[in-house]
């Protein structure tokens, strides 16, 4: 088996609903690291369409698996975010990868 194409890259996804995810999620699935930065209610398309028992939609766990998610609040100062990057690599959960083939 070969690597994956982007393996060791990391991309962040600014993205909400569902082009830009889906363009995120396709990085991942060629072996991109990456991570969908979110405010801190979240993606509305968490909640678009109804929800499963965990209180997210299954089109969200979808076009979002197997990527890290972090939120961040885009309201505070440019010098409020010196720290933004150790925050993200600690305040977030990876959604769980899906499987192709």
């Amino acid at each position: 088996m070969t690597e994956p194409l982007l393996e060791g890259i990391r991309v962040l996804d600014l993205s909400q609903y569902l082009p830009g995810p889906y363009a995120g999620q396709m990085l991942a699935d060629l072996g991109a690291d990456v991570v969908k930065v979110e405010p801190p209610a979240g993606d509305p398309m968490r909640r678009l369409g109804g929800v499963d028992s965990d209180g997210l939609s299954p089109g969200y766990k979808l076009i979002n698996a197997g990527k890290t998610v972090v939120h961040l609040d885009d309201r505070v100062g440019p010098g409020d975010l010196r720290g933004a990057g150790e925050a993200c690599r600690c305040s977030g959960g990876k959604l769980p990868a899906r499987h192709l083939g």
